[in-house]
């Protein structure tokens, strides 16, 4: 989605790795974010625009990781979204219309990918290298894109992924440096936005980066940075959207870039707590603010079998 940006924070199939054949994970997580200020871009120039007391979303996520071969992964994950603004009398809300910070409550966009580890450092390679391909299903949330509260703007993305990563020991721990690139073809609501009357589609295509690193000067506690970026350079300004349009918000050329930190907990066999908060550094027609705070049990190997 591109109105709020849901930053991740080293869960699930994160990084060039891979479980390995008949191996897995399960993340289980809950996100929530606060938004007071929109960043917009008219006649050129930046400015910010206060959403009265703010816009508040909440996120639960579920996310399986299975490995397929000794090198490839399966993942499949699924959003549940709760998302309103604290106030709908705002001078925002009046002209955006009818509806339009109605409190959105539904399953979000569905996310899959395939990914494989084409270069290991396990075999000798200089670093970890994975590539793969992306899709997601954002059909459930199509109705609800013209709002400010909106999950997403209901479309069919398909991409390919980038993974490189990089680690060590590091006394009785370990340190570890990984990014992903991600680049998605979003199928048009329209083409001939604004209005039906113009020549550009909406939404436009994407790119995704998130750049994590890990210090764990015990195996049982990792903790590091993470950078987060959203760019969607095909669009128009908040002061070319045509407000009454249902693709107004997918029509924007959108960046967004957020940083922030994490916290690792591990157990002895591998299973994970994960604390993170990130903050959006720079926006362009998005929102200024967004403060996140994620929490997220990561169950790994369940789907191991046991030697008898």
């Amino acid at each position: 989605m591109s109105w709020l940006l849901w930053m991740a924070f080293a869960m699930a199939g994160s990084g060039p790795w891979v479980p390995g054949t008949g191996s897995g994970s399960v993340y289980l997580g809950v996100s929530g974010q606060q938004v007071r200020r929109l960043a917009q871009t008219v006649d050129g120039q930046r400015a910010t625009v206060d959403v009265g007391e703010g816009l508040a979303a909440v996120q639960f996520q579920g996310i399986a990781t299975y490995g397929i071969a000794p090198r490839v992964e399966v993942e499949l994950g699924a959003p549940v979204e709760f998302i309103h603004v604290n106030r709908q009398d705002v001078d925002l809300c009046t002209v955006l219309g009818v509806d339009a910070c109605e409190p959105t409550h539904t399953v979000g966009v569905i996310k899959s990918h395939v990914k494989w580890l084409v270069a290991d450092e396990v075999v000798g390679a200089p670093l970890s290298v994975a590539v793969g391909g992306v899709a997601r299903f954002g059909g459930l949330v199509a109705q609800t894109r013209h709002r400010l509260t909106n999950a997403g703007e209901g479309t069919l993305d398909a991409g390919g992924l980038l993974s490189l990563g990089k680690s060590g020991a590091m006394g009785s721990g370990y340190w570890t440096v990984y990014g992903d690139v991600l680049g998605l073809y979003r199928v048009p609501n329209t083409t001939r936005y604004p209005m039906q009357t113009g020549d550009r589609a909406a939404p436009g295509s994407e790119l995704h980066a998130a750049l994590d690193a890990l210090l764990a000067p015990k195996a049982t506690v990792a903790f590091g940075p993470s950078f987060g970026l959203l760019w969607r350079p095909g669009g128009v300004d908040f002061g070319e959207v045509v407000i009454a349009d249902v693709d107004r918000f997918g029509a924007l050329r959108v960046t967004q870039l957020s940083a922030g930190g994490k916290v690792i907990f591990r157990d002895a066999v591998d299973n994970a707590i994960v604390l993170g908060v990130s903050r959006t550094v720079f926006a362009q027609n998005n929102p200024a603010d967004t403060l996140q705070i994620s929490l997220g049990i990561a169950l790994n190997r369940i789907f191991d079998r046991e030697e008898g």
